[in-house]
């Protein structure tokens, strides 16, 4: 937290300094500087928050709980960037395709050996429906068992499609992941 007129220099350019040192540091301007410009150049220049000084005693208490969003939020991101990280460990460390899609989103995830099988780039493959990557009367059983699957696994053999048309036969478990 700083305010913005400071002994040697602004809130802003102390801002730049922190976050030159640590980037994601929450950071918030508590300032009684009464320009518009400074709100809009501090939310431009990514400060956490920012909170006029002013009004009485509840301003401390408001930013007391603005702190402590701003902490929880980046704990809660930090957190799951850890995860993040560790299923695309885990996931890199599969010698098989393995992919993980969303109903609504298509291919959310995928680890480097369904690239190189498929062919596909990243690009490519992001946001795909899984019936892109299988013959069509795969994709229907897969499909058939997801309308009526519950929290088990099945195993298919399905025809693997590449990016050049070859069908690779392929033996896969699909899972239902909820949240």
């Amino acid at each position: 937290m700083s305010d913005y007129r400071l002994p040697d220099r602004d809130g802003l350019a102390f801002l730049e300094a922190v976050r030159d040192r640590q980037p994601d540091l929450p950071f918030i301007l508590f300032t009684s500087a009464q320009r518009n410009e400074v709100a809009t150049e501090a939310i431009e220049a990514g400060v956490t928050d920012y909170l006029q000084k002013g009004g009485g005693n509840h301003q401390f208490a408001l930013l007391r709980n603005r702190i402590a969003d701003a902490v929880d939020a980046t704990r809660t991101e930090t957190v799951a960037q850890r995860r993040e990280g560790l299923l695309e460990t885990i996931g890199d460390s599969i010698n098989d395709p393995l992919y993980l899609f969303d109903a609504d989103d298509g291919l959310v995830r995928w680890n480097d050996a369904f690239t190189e099988v498929t062919g596909y780039s990243d690009a490519e493959i992001e946001g795909q429906p899984p019936s892109t990557f299988v013959d069509e009367a795969d994709a229907r059983q897969i499909e058939q068992w997801l309308e009526r699957a519950d929290e088990s696994t099945a195993t298919f053999e399905v025809s693997l499609r590449t990016k050049t048309g070859e069908a690779i036969p392929y033996e896969i478990s699909v899972s239902v992941l909820r949240e």
